[in-house]
């Protein structure tokens, strides 16, 4: 629970930090997003998911080539937009594309400043 309370956010970075908890929502008996698993984009296939996985945490613009693969009712894709490579952004808009918007203040989450947020149900 300490480390749930740590803040992240960029170096020297003035304010506007959030709290890990905040962030990962763990097991607290009100939280859908409990079980979660972080998915790296360096592995060499899609790894078996926990049992129970409900959110998937997509790490970095090369884990986005898993989309596809992912079961969980909830994705969360960090993408770096400093990489040279756009192709994780084109494929995250295409999903985007078929989806239906959701509005990002919906999820109770704001961005801070540096971070870009976009929220979307995919039709199924």
């Amino acid at each position: 629970m300490a480390e749930l309370a740590m803040r992240a956010g960029w170096a020297g970075h003035q304010g506007g930090y959030d709290r890990l908890g905040d962030i990962l929502r763990p097991d607290d008996g009100t939280s859908p997003f409990c079980a979660s698993a972080v998915v790296s984009g360096g592995r060499d296939q899609f790894p078996a998911m926990p049992v129970g996985s409900l959110l998937t945490v997509l790490d970095g613009s090369t884990a986005i080539r898993w989309l596809p693969e992912v079961k969980t009712p909830f994705v969360v894709a960090l993408i770096d937009r400093s990489s040279a490579d756009e192709s994780a952004a084109m494929t995250v808009l295409q999903c985007r594309s078929i989806g239906d918007p959701v509005a990002v203040a919906s999820l109770g989450w704001g961005a801070i400043a540096g971070i870009e947020a976009l929220a979307f149900e995919a039709r199924v």
